[in-house]
């Protein structure tokens, strides 16, 4: 058993990460956007039904999987409608090998698009079995452990600030050298009390914002179920906690469509937005909390009190956090970087090693 630590790259300003996959006989590399907020993996969106130029030009611009020139591509026949917070896509099912690192997984079910609308990249999905009417088969990640990559259904993910150009995603495995302070085990709420299902439900115990000063304003004491989804650029957290957040941060001003603005200037201030889970502080960096948009700045947090909470890119980037299917556990930490040190994940209650990372003590509580 071992771990494969995988690149990821920042793409479009931060709105999304994305991993390069061989797919098929002899291998054809497809980047697939990775998200922790779905299940399933497909390839070749229709980059004619996105509506903007730069996403149009990007989307054009990455390779395409040509299903007659693998030798052990194999169609199931079957069709099916994948539908996104912002997008969907009509994909037909079929079976291949899809290398990844140093590993390989054989027959392994994914989607080839006939149309999507307004989704720039294939979609890699590493979230758990949501169940219901969803078709039922071998994940991404259940193959992994099934054909013996990884030890169990496990695997850490490592955004990296905005600053940096990429991050990893490492299956089967952690890197103590990517974060700081312990490990904290937070248990996946389950499917009978989650918001949305069977997904990576945590929850958060509360928000305080800390000033480039250093003065703390409390934002938030209520716990909120949230959801850890790489999928989403922003954050999406209920009206009231989203207009503390706004009121609180320097510069940001509301504009036409609802979001925050903020000046760009903010991002170079030592300020923090920080979240609290069962005593382990992640300390958002301005800088990780803004969208940068082109030429400007947006606050990295939407209000809804319709829509599920959602801790997205822009609070990822702070975190080093641990998916444990297996145990139905997250493990968290403070994201850091000075090195590398893989040490793999093993079976068993105790799979996930509880190893404090190397980078330091960490500043979080």
């Amino acid at each position: 058993r071992r771990q494969d630590d995988v690149d990821l790259k920042k793409q479009l300003d931060g709105t999304s990460y994305t991993i390069e996959l061989g797919l098929g006989t002899p291998a054809q590399s497809v980047v697939v956007q990775l998200d922790t907020g779905s299940t399933d993996f497909w390839v070749n969106p229709n980059c004619a039904n996105i509506n903007t130029a730069t996403s149009t030009s990007f989307c054009n611009s990455l390779p395409r999987f040509t299903p007659a020139d693998s030798s052990t591509f194999k169609s199931l026949g079957e069709s099916y409608q994948l539908r996104y917070g912002s997008g969907n896509a009509s994909i037909d099912w079929a079976t291949e090998t899809i290398a990844l690192g140093a590993g390989k997984i054989t027959g392994q079910q994914f989607g080839v698009a006939s149309n999507s609308f307004s989704e720039p990249f294939g979609i890699l999905g590493i979230g758990p079995n949501i169940g219901g009417s969803h078709p039922q088969y071998s994940f991404f990640i259940d193959t992994l452990a099934t054909q013996g990559l990884t030890a169990s259904r496990a695997f850490s993910l490592d955004l990296r600030g905005i600053e940096s150009t990429d991050g990893s995603i490492i299956f089967g495995g952690i890197d103590t050298k990517k974060y700081s302070g312990a490990l904290e085990k937070l248990p996946i709420i389950p499917e009978s009390e989650a918001p949305d299902g069977n997904r990576y439900w945590v929850s958060l115990d509360g928000i305080d914002l800390v000033s480039d000063s250093g003065v703390s304003t409390a934002i938030s004491s209520t716990p909120i179920a949230v959801l850890l989804d790489s999928g989403s650029t922003m954050s999406t957290l209920p009206v009231s906690v989203f207009n503390a957040i706004a009121k609180n941060f320097p510069t940001a001003t509301l504009d036409a469509s609802g979001l925050y603005t903020v000046d760009c200037a903010v991002t170079s201030q030592a300020g923090t937005v920080d979240f609290t889970f069962a005593g382990k502080t992640i300390k958002v960096a301005y800088k990780d909390f803004v969208w940068h948009a082109g030429s400007f700045c947006v606050l990295g947090v939407e209000g809804s009190d319709t829509a599920i909470p959602i801790l997205g890119d822009t609070f990822l980037r702070a975190a080093f956090v641990v998916f444990d299917q297996d145990n139905q556990n997250i493990h968290i930490a403070q994201a850091a970087d000075c090195g590398s040190n893989l040490v793999a994940i093993t079976k068993g209650a105790d799979a996930v090693p509880s190893q404090v990372g190397d980078c330091g003590a960490s500043s979080s509580t």
